[in-house]
This record gives C-alpha cells, structure tokens and sequence, in this order.
C-alpha cells in the first residue's frame, strides 16, 4: 500500500468528527447572526477584570447583589447571571461587537460570617459600559451556549431563530 494510501480515509475520520462536533449544539446555543464566532480559548480563560474606569462594587454591595436586568451603577450597567454549575459566563452584545471575551463575568465570593474563606457564590456580575441606544445581548455560558438574560423580560429575535434580551439606553 502506498505511504498516503492511509490519508484519505483519516481525512475523511477527521471531517466526520468535526460534523459530529458541529452538530452537538443544543437548542439556544447558537449566537445572533451577527455575532462572531467566540475564540477557540475563550471557555476557559475569561479573567475577570474590570477596568479603571468602571465603578467598582464595594463588599456590601456585593454581598446585597441579587439576579436581576441590567441596572445602571455610575456609568456602567450592573449585568448578573445565576448558575452554580458554569465554568466561565460572559455578556455579549450589540455593544461589544457580540465579542464575549471583552465583558467576562465575575463570580462573587462571599466571605461567611465568621470570618472564614470566601467561597464562590452561584450569582455572576460584571460592570460593563453600555452606549446609549438600543441594545441586543446574551450571555455565554461556559463558551458554548448562548442564553438570553432570564431576568429581563425586554427581548427580540436574535436573526438565527432564537431570542435575544434587549437594553434600552437612553
């Protein structure tokens, strides 16, 4: 048998498992139409940061965070999201650019009453800058499912047959 006789049909294994990956998503994973693909690293890498410029929340205010729609803090919007199972969430939007690594989401930690180590918590946040005008969002959810903000009620058809939350900011 030739050297590249092996070739094809490990090519052909290779483009099989790559369909196969494709077409694991689940109903709600896929981004608005005009969202770019999230970068191939970004599931596991989102470090979050909140810039400078942003407010910040101090330790009463976090610890008194609850779910809720984005609400305005200072010059930003206050974004949260509840899960105990992911790994990483980010917001994504119109205005980002649907780019989820520029707005990951933090995961608070609450320090118990006894002075313990602060343990993290199921609710998710971040401070992001958002520009006036109408806006669509959603969050990603370990770097593979795109969900609307089950606490915000505002939403719209996302262009790939799944809904999107919308912000208005005026």
């Amino acid at each position: 048998m030739p050297k590249h006789g092996l070739l094809r049909p490990l090519l052909v294994l290779a483009g099989l498992a790559l369909l196969i990956v494709d077409l694991g998503g689940c109903a709600g994973s896929r981004p608005p139409s005009d969202a770019p693909a999230p970068h191939p690293n970004s599931a596991g890498s989102m470090a979050a940061a909140a810039p400078d410029s942003l407010p910040q929340l101090s330790p009463a205010e976090l610890a008194a965070l609850v779910k809720g729609p984005p609400a305005v803090r200072g010059s930003a919007f206050l974004f949260t999201y509840v899960s105990r199972r992911a790994r990483s969430v980010a917001v994504a939007g119109t205005f980002n650019g649907w780019v989820p690594t520029t707005h990951p989401l933090a995961r608070r930690a609450l320090v118990p009453a006894a002075g313990g180590a602060a343990a993290p918590d199921s609710l998710w946040y971040a401070l992001v800058p958002v520009p006036r005008g109408r806006h669509r969002y959603k969050f990603l959810v370990d770097g593979n499912r795109w969900i609307a903000d089950p606490a915000n009620p505002q939403q719209s058809g996302d262009g790939s047959g799944g809904i999107a939350s919308v912000l208005d900011v005026r």
